[in-house]
């Protein structure tokens, strides 16, 4: 079983090293065209708060609802299934999208006029949340059917679409974020086709023309998923919520904090989408299949090794190579040496919140394949809480300025890792040494590159991670080995016929 989980990530991660890719190259377009100015600034927070839609609706509480309600069924009983979810989830989508277009338009002229272009911004990017949502639900099905590289690839299309309107904006209307807003939606639609056609074709033979017409929306099945779907809803909505108030706290701080956050936020989740992600993406359905005790906490101890010590060498190789990264990628046109700087501090605060937010991740999983939402619901609004007073703390008494509010979610998802722990204790045995040895691995790397300033980033980016995974074949971090290079099941059984609780 947990080759079987090693596959899938390595499916999900080499799908996602070309959406990240792709991704960089966007934000790379965005910083030369735009840098940290107002403009862009306002279109980040826009974007952050009508994707907030697509955090509760598509990502996230769905697929952590549908994944384990779907894994029981099989044949005609999990089309139907299928079909009675995506047709109830896209009547909630537009009826969801229609009122919060309606409350916008009232309150749009009594809002300042400096906050006027925010609203417009989210009215024309929320209708594309309908198909992003859907893309959401549609990668669900695909990764139940063990299908993981193209969810993952298919934001390549996402953010090719993005550049496209980022190019064609600066060109004409440098001034106004309004195309780039349009070119969201367009991107969002062809990012949910790349998915649709091969999740319906994998589920249209099951069920006859005339029966997928007689769906069923909001049936008795469906309503079973909702009811303690609504709890996970709760959750993200608190902790999406949270991450708009970050845009504003930053905007406080300074004008352009939001665009700061923006970019040491992408640089952030490169190694949190590749690894941490990919890990839990896979785990999910594989956990939902599970049904004994025992290999169940194999599984999810293997995961949370293998988690934290690629998430303790990614914080490493933030710390250390953030600076020269931030510079490489983003340091060109209009991201002047002040963007560099003031994004890197924002980067280490974020960097700190590595490893806990991948432990919530494999955590949250767990639960969710148990069909619990309770306790992950919990720890996300006390979370919550404790990032909006942490933030209000650094920025209006100490005056600790953009890096702060980094700082603060990275000890927020701390304080959500621990919490969530306090229900899972069986699993800490291990994890310490665990910890201990992914540790000395990334130390030595670490170290080394430091003192070798002149190279190329991307030259120290390779002898890092060179001496990283020398560091985890020397000190035999079993579960990374297992995660990179296994080759087949055979390989998994013989780890865990060592004896290894993995």
């Amino acid at each position: 079983m947990a080759y079987e989980v090693a596959r899938g990530a390595r499916g999900f991660f080499s799908g996602t090293i070309f959406s990240r890719l792709s991704g960089c190259f966007r934000d790379i377009f965005l910083a030369f065209f735009f840098g940290s100015s107002a403009m862009i600034a306002s279109f980040m927070i826009a974007y952050r708060f009508s994707n907030l839609f697509r955090r509760l609706l598509g990502e996230g509480p769905l697929q952590g609802g549908f994944i384990p309600h779907f894994s029981e069924k099989s044949g005609k009983e999990a089309a139907i299934f299928f079909r009675d979810v995506f047709f109830s989830l896209l009547t909630i989508l537009v009826l969801v999208v229609a009122i919060t277009e309606l409350i916008l338009t009232f309150f749009f002229s009594r809002v300042s006029t400096g906050s006027q272009e925010i609203v417009i911004l989210c009215m024309i990017m929320l209708p594309g949340l309908i198909f992003i949502s859907l893309y959401a639900f549609s990668s669900a099905h695909l990764q139940c059917e063990k299908s993981f590289f193209l969810p993952a690839a298919s934001g390549v299309v996402f953010n090719l679409i993005w550049i496209l309107a980022a190019y064609i904006t600066a060109k004409n209307s440098p001034h106004s974020a309004r195309g780039l807003a349009i070119g969201v939606v367009a991107a969002f639609f062809f990012q949910w086709l790349v998915v649709f056609y091969p999740s319906f074709q994998k589920m249209k033979g099951a069920l006859s023309f005339r029966e997928w017409g007689y769906y069923r929306p909001f049936s008795s099945e469906v309503i079973a998923m909702i009811k303690p779907l609504s709890l996970g809803v709760i959750g993200v909505a608190a902790m999406q919520i949270n991450a708009a108030l970050d845009s504003l706290f930053a905007r406080v701080a300074d004008p352009s904090g939001p665009a700061y956050l923006w970019y040491a936020i992408r640089l952030q989740q490169l190694p949190l989408a590749m690894l941490g992600i990919s890990l839990s993406g896979a785990l999910l359905p594989a956990l939902s299949k599970i049904k004994e005790e025992e290999p169940f906490r194999k599984q999810l101890r293997f995961a949370l090794q293998a988690g934290i010590c690629l998430m303790v060498a990614a914080t490493g190789a933030l710390i250390v190579l953030g600076k020269g990264g931030i510079r490489f990628v983003f340091g060109h046109g209009n991201f002047d040496t002040h963007s560099v700087a003031e994004t890197f501090r924002a980067l280490w605060g974020y960097g700190l919140g590595l490893a806990p937010s991948v432990i919530v991740l494999i955590l949250a999983s767990a639960f969710y394949a148990k069909k619990n939402y309770f306790v992950p619901t919990i720890s996300s609004l006390i979370s919550v809480g404790v990032n909006i007073f942490l933030n209000t703390l650094f920025v209006f008494v100490f005056h600790w300025g953009v890096f702060s509010i980094a700082l603060a979610t990275s000890l927020s998802a701390t304080f959500n890792a621990i919490f969530l722990f306090l229900f899972q204790r069986s699993l800490l045995k291990g994890l310490v040494w665990g910890l201990a040895k992914a540790l000395i691995a990334t130390l030595i790397p670490a170290i080394t590159v430091s003192f070798m300033n002149g190279l190329p980033v991307i030259a120290l980016m390779g002898i890092y991670g060179t001496l990283f995974f020398l560091g985890v074949h020397i000190l035999k971090i079993e579960e990374v080995a297992q995660l990179v290079w296994a080759k087949n099941s055979q390989t998994s059984g013989i780890l865990i016929g060592k004896g290894r609780d993995i």
